[in-house]
């Protein structure tokens, strides 16, 4: 006898819906009638069901449908449970399939059969099958009645048989409800079956509370099987663990290894782990032991105490792991959390990512806030202990690539930062990168290696392609520049390299070699570089000022120097305006000062050059001007002050003692006329 398809299943599902409750007394008698009643839809099903099969008999569907749909009640019946298309047309067309004999419904007074024991009150043919109806869902259970069950066990209403050539087909529905259990109580509904001890199937359609005082409140084709499990309602719900229960929803399964798991409602919801919990949603799974999932669809919660809130797609495997929603989320790591966004990853041990997509925290106790990509080649990842990226894209902090290929990372690049930016690395312990595009802090040059540099806590606030490399160095911000060295600062600027420790370059192009060196270039193309260690150099071409005070109202120099463009000495603002207590000098007396002041060649303790140098000590200057402010100093413009000084004091001496000449020269002109009178006088008195 061939297996009934499972098409008038759900004929017999629509006959016991519509009809009164089985065990009533107002049992289906007749299925006949159930047939005529849903005849349109009995036919397409079995058009639908031989369509594939038709051509090779040389039918149409749509010849098939009219020959099926003609058929009388009994037997569009028997079409219905056949799974052979010849015995279907030995019944729709006799000429097409003459070897198969004619099937005859034959309906007989209700009756009842033991489906596991053959016992029954019916007289019907003894090889004859049971089709019976599991649930309203159309699912159906094919016995041999009289012989070893393979089915469920208990009774049976029969209402009629077919015969065929060859066997018979016996039409049954399960008793109303069973109550097979010791204390058991079935309250209502059809179809329900209280089997375990002290179970209860208080109502609805097709229920089964078969574990030790389980019970299933209401619903269709519930089940609780194991001890002290509960459905409440719902359709199709199995709660198979220990204590487990189901409040509602469709399909929900709180398994054989969730004892006191829940389910809310929802659809096709699982629970497998020790007191895991589902409230809701679609397809969600709470596999670890007392895991959850809020709602959503196809979201799993599979580590230890590990929790997914919703969204849809997310994984939560680590322990005690969460994601709060988003989509296709994954937290791997102990207590790793992700907020939401789509494609993150949150690996590392108390690792952190608040949404964004496509980001990846490897990192333990690290964070990413959020950003990412549109793709997972342009995601943010963090790879080392406490690293953080707040947002952005594409931007790294720790190794530059999956830590699963780099197996000699530094253990001690921990806690980087990237502030945001794009394509932005912070590869050693404490770097940081601002922001900005393509900038490094503490990285090797080569972009593709793995790993990280021994500096420590370089940093690079923004700007585009500067990379610092060097212990505490640190970049502003400008374009290409390069802090290697320890302490290295450039502010900003372009094409700025500090690689000398403690170095200092700005401008553009400012290259500070030397250790201790301080480097300013301004706008020009090349290169200027120190030449000295501890060296202060600068390149200005426009020239160099600077300015000690302002006016306090105005803002306008008071004082300072300044080196004109292309000049090559200090000037020294002079003006009398911003002068005051002006008096005039005794050019004399300063002169006598300078005359007086000791004067000497000397080096000094400290100029490596030994170079030698002439003029007064600090001291003496001091001591016979009391100009400046120390005694320890000598200004320029006071050194030059005295000079000027002494200069006109000479001049007026010179003055003084050219004019005494003068005289003096008069007086020798008038004792010369003297003498040639004198001498003329002579000569004529004939003296000599």
């Amino acid at each position: 006898m061939n297996t009934p398809k499972p098409l008038f299943t759900a004929l017999l599902s629509l006959a016991i819906v519509s009809q009164p409750a089985w065990g009533s007394g107002n049992a289906l008698s007749d299925p006949l009638l159930a047939v005529d009643r849903y005849r349109a839809s009995i036919v397409n099903r079995v058009v639908v069901t031989w369509s594939p099969e038709l051509a090779g008999r040389g039918l149409t569907p749509e010849r098939f449908g009219e020959r099926i749909h003609a058929l009388r009640s009994d037997q569009l019946l028997a079409v219905s449970l056949m799974s052979s298309l010849s015995d279907v047309l030995a019944v729709a067309d006799p000429e097409a399939a003459p070897e198969a004999g004619m099937i005859g419904y034959v309906p007989i007074a209700p009756c009842s059969a033991r489906v596991d024991t053959g016992v029954r009150d019916c007289d019907l043919p003894g090889d004859a099958f049971a089709l019976f109806v599991m649930d309203a869902s159309g699912s159906a259970s094919t016995v041999r009645v009289g012989s070893t069950a393979s089915g469920p066990a208990g009774e049976v209403d029969v209402l009629g048989y077919f015969t065929t050539g060859t066997a018979a087909v016996m039409v049954a529905v399960p008793k109303a409800n069973v109550i097979t259990g010791t204390g058991a109580f079935a309250g209502g509904g059809d179809l329900n079956t209280a089997s375990g001890d002290y179970a209860v199937a208080a109502g609805g359609y097709a229920n089964t509370a078969s574990g030790f005082r389980s019970a299933v409140g209401g619903g269709v084709s519930n089940a609780a099987t194991t001890d002290v499990a509960t459905v409440a309602g719902g359709g199709s719900n199995t709660a198979s663990g220990f204590a487990a229960t189901i409040a509602g929803g469709y399909g929900n399964a709180a398994g054989g290894g969730s004892s006191f798991g829940s389910i809310g409602g929802g659809q096709s919801n699982r629970t497998n782990g020790l007191h895991a919990t589902v409230a809701g949603g679609n397809a969600n799974t709470a596999g670890g032991q007392e895991s959850s999932v809020g709602g959503g669809y196809l979201n799993y919660a599979t580590g230890f105490r590990a929790s997914v809130v919703g969204g849809a797609g997310n994984v939560a495997y680590g322990e005690n792991a969460n994601i709060g929603g988003g989509f296709n989320n994954q937290a791997g790591g102990y207590a790793s959390y992700i907020g939401g966004g789509y494609f993150n990853k949150a690996l590392g041990v108390r690792s952190f990512v608040g949404g964004g997509s496509y980001n990846t925290n490897h990192g333990p106790y690290a964070t990413i806030g959020g950003g990412g990509s549109s793709s997972s080649a342009m995601g943010n990842i963090a790879t080392v202990a406490g690293a953080t990226i707040a947002g952005g894209q594409n931007n790294k902090a720790g190794a530059l690539t999956d830590p699963v290929g780099c197996p000699g990372l530094p253990s001690f690049a921990t806690h980087a930062t990237v502030s945001g930016g794009l394509d932005n690395v912070a590869a050693g312990t404490y770097a940081t990168v601002g922001g900005g595009n393509g900038n490094a802090a503490n990285v090797f040059s080569e972009m593709g290696a793995c790993g990280a540099s021994t500096g420590f806590a370089p940093t690079v606030s923004g700007g585009m392609l500067n990379h610092a490399t060097g212990s505490y160095a640190a970049i502003g911000g400008g374009w290409s520049n390069v802090a290697s060295g320890a302490w290295a600062t450039v502010p900003g600027g372009y094409s700025n390299a500090a690689s000398g420790y403690n170095t200092f370059a700005a401008g553009s192009n400012a290259k500070a070699t030397f250790g201790g060196t301080f480097v300013w270039a301004d706008n020009n193309s090349f290169n200027f570089a120190s030449t000295a260690t501890n060296e202060f150099a600068a390149r200005a071409t426009g020239g160099v000022r600077f300015v000690t005070a302002i006016n306090a109202s105005t803002g306008a120099v008071t004082a300072g120097v300044g080196v004109a463009a292309g000049g090559g000495s200090w000037t020294s603002l002079s003006d009398r305006a911003v002068k005051k207590d002006v008096a005039p000098v005794d050019a004399r007396a300063v002169l006598a000062r300078v005359a007086a002041m000791p004067l000497y060649t000397w080096r000094y303790l400290t100029e490596t050059s030994g170079a030698l140098h002439l003029g007064p000590m600090a001291q003496d200057f001091r001591a016979a001007f009391a100009l400046g402010d120390s005694d320890r100093t000598i200004t320029t413009i006071d050194a030059d002050g005295v000079a000027l000084a002494a200069i006109q004091g000479l001049h007026a001496l010179l003055h003084e003692r050219d004019a005494e000449l003068a005289r003096l020269h008069h007086k020798a002109d008038e004792v010369d006329v003297l003498k040639r009178e004198l001498s003329a006088i002579k000569a004529k008195l004939g003296l000599r």
